[in-house]
């Protein structure tokens, strides 16, 4: 009872997705994480009703060779690139910010099929992504009220092929992972 102390509304969810990800939920301060593998691959994700901190965070390792951010237009953010790229997409350039300090690689890397994988994951004004440092990571402000551990899945799911295309990016097989 004591891990789901404040988040009875997604307690069966977290439960599920802890399942999926062969891990048993557990509490960190006051957020309940699930820390397990999808794919094989090591991945964290956090919830939080915490203030100063996004409802949901999710974090995968991948083979991320530099540095990219989607961050909702208009956000006031002091991490992440400080060059601009557009992607394939006006709409979504209209909508989100994406930005790097390796232009060359992120114009590189940005195609059709990887604008379709970060317009799935930049699902709401209130999603930020960021790509470096070996992982990828998705934070949205609040935690999703309807579906949390599908909504989850769907974000490892788009997040693990997002990772499979950074290991076609030169370099990529010199980034080490660690469990």
């Amino acid at each position: 009872r004591r891990t789901f102390s404040g988040y009875d509304e997604i307690v069966s969810e977290v439960r599920r997705l802890g399942l999926t990800l062969g891990s048993q939920p557990f509490r960190d301060a006051g957020d309940v994480v699930v820390s397990g593998r999808y794919e094989r691959v090591p991945v964290v994700v956090r919830f939080s009703n915490a203030e100063n901190t996004p409802g949901l965070n999710i974090r995968m390792q991948a083979p991320a060779t530099f540095m990219l951010s989607v961050v909702p237009a208009g956000a006031k953010v002091t991490e992440g690139g400080r060059m601009q790229v557009r992607t394939t997409d006006d709409l979504f350039d209209a909508r989100f910010n994406t930005r790097t300090d390796q232009p060359m690689q992120a114009k590189m890397f940005i195609t059709r099929p990887v604008t379709e994988m970060l317009k799935q994951m930049a699902c709401s004004r209130h999603t930020y992504v960021s790509v470096g440092n070996a992982t990828i990571e998705l934070s949205e402000l609040i935690i999703p009220e309807r579906g949390t551990a599908q909504h989850v899945l769907d974000h490892l799911k788009t997040m693990y092929r997002l990772a499979q295309l950074l290991r076609l990016m030169p370099g990529a097989d010199r980034v080490k992972l660690t469990a």
